[in-house]
């Protein structure tokens, strides 16, 4: 029938005239060529595809299958032509299946979903399936899929998950071990502080030269230690607390802050303004603790002159972002990460008061909340500390309002 069609369009071609009858017969002939190669790139693109690429009729029988298939499932392609869908998805999939080829019959909207199907070794892979109808003539004759192993990716997640509550729940045991010891170690350090100041108190005067220095430095050292615990306390206490989430609003956030730094501010004659702060939804209590850190580092860590600090905030990539600047003394590039580590000081104890827990502190506060904190700083010239906070629907409070300044002397 082929060659009495073909033999039918030469005649008529050649009745077109001889010169013609060439050209068009040329034209059909590279046409013809570039078909082929077509369905020969095709075909090699198919059997060289990393993924599973299969064809399969309604009833489920394949009808063809790549290299990638035959590799996976471990079936040569004569076993594989031979199968149905039901013969190779493992027996609780085998609905999901029939469901998902229900569904492209009646033109439903659906995802890419995943089967598991069972290798000729008798091993389980889990596939992500991506799938279409074949049609002829606007009539669903077959499926063609597309399906990639992800089996070693499950196994990788898996592996993470298990990880991720192990390293949770010894997390959760450092911080129980943390508090216990830091609240039991309390009464005999406290007894131990009291003799030490006791004898320096009864004796100071019985005592050589040697020996108020010896209690001396065993008065400081109980003492320091005493700051460590304390502070180890609250640290512990920062990741054992509930999160109580709320409407909070900033502004009121760092007032209730300065308020708690009210003697340091006044003190060092200290001047802090602020950009008109949002609302957002958040733990307040904790983030005052966090704002009380920063500003207190940033009233602290100023060498010259009374303290200047500002108070920041900007929507950005759909998340709160604060910052806290000052033009105090800085730090040094290679330790802008060390600053949040716990107990990290990076000057002596006789120079700055504190232990380096407040900065460890304020980095799990705002971790806890899903944000993120860093400094930028340059030595001599000031930092700036700066988080992140999930955003709030709600519009930008007290914009109506000139941002308030507070300074030392005024309080």
């Amino acid at each position: 029938m082929n060659l009495w069609k073909q033999l039918v369009a030469r005649v008529a071609l050649a009745c077109r005239g001889p010169g013609q009858f060439e050209r068009d017969l040329a034209e059909r002939l590279h046409a013809e060529q570039e078909l082929r190669e077509s369905e020969e790139r095709y075909r090699e693109l198919v059997e060289n595809a990393n993924d599973i690429i299969y064809t399969h009729d309604l009833r489920g029988r394949f009808l063809s299958a790549n290299a990638a298939a035959l590799q996976v499932t471990g079936f040569p392609l004569d076993e594989m032509l031979a199968m149905n869908v039901d013969d190779l998805v493992v027996p609780e999939h085998r609905a999901l299946a029939r469901e998902m080829t229900r569904r492209k019959l009646a033109h439903e909207h659906f995802e890419p979903y995943e089967l598991n199907i069972r290798t000729k070794q008798g091993q389980f892979r889990t596939v992500e399936v991506n799938s279409r109808l074949i049609l002829r003539q606007g009539r669903a004759v077959g499926v063609q899929g597309i399906a990639r192993d992800v089996t070693q990716q499950h196994a990788a997640k898996e592996a993470l998950s298990r990880k991720a509550a192990d390293l949770a729940r010894s997390n959760a045991e450092l911080e129980q071990f943390a508090y216990i010891a830091s609240h039991d170690l309390q009464e005999p350090l406290r007894m131990v502080a009291s003799y030490c100041q006791l004898l320096k108190r009864r004796y100071h005067d019985r005592l050589d030269q040697d020996a108020n220095e010896f209690i001396e430095f065993a008065v400081d050292g109980a003492r320091r230690m005493q700051t460590l615990i304390n502070d180890l306390l609250a640290y512990s206490r920062v990741g054992r607390a509930e999160l109580t989430l709320a409407p909070v609003d900033m502004n009121s956030v760092v007032d209730d802050a300065l308020q708690n730094l009210q003697a340091a501010v006044a003190e060092r004659g200290a001047i802090v303004t602020r950009d008109a702060l949002p609302r957002i939804v958040a733990d307040g209590p904790q983030l005052v603790q966090l704002f009380q850190n920063l500003l207190g580092n940033a009233i602290k860590f100023c060498a010259v002159g009374p303290p200047r600090v500002h108070v920041g905030a900007v929507q950005r990539n759909g998340e709160w972002q604060f910052s806290v600047r000052d033009e105090g003394i800085g730090i040094a590039p290679e330790h802008l990460e060390r600053v949040f580590m716990i107990f990290k000081r990076l000057h002596g104890w006789g120079e700055f008061p504190g232990t380096g827990v407040g900065l460890a502190i304020a980095k799990k506060i705002v971790e806890r909340h899903g944000g993120r904190i860093w400094v930028e700083s340059k030595l001599g010239q000031g930092s700036t500390f700066t988080f992140t906070l999930p955003h709030s629907a709600a519009e930008l409070s007290h914009e109506h309002l000139p941002p308030p300044v507070y300074q030392g002397a005024a309080i």
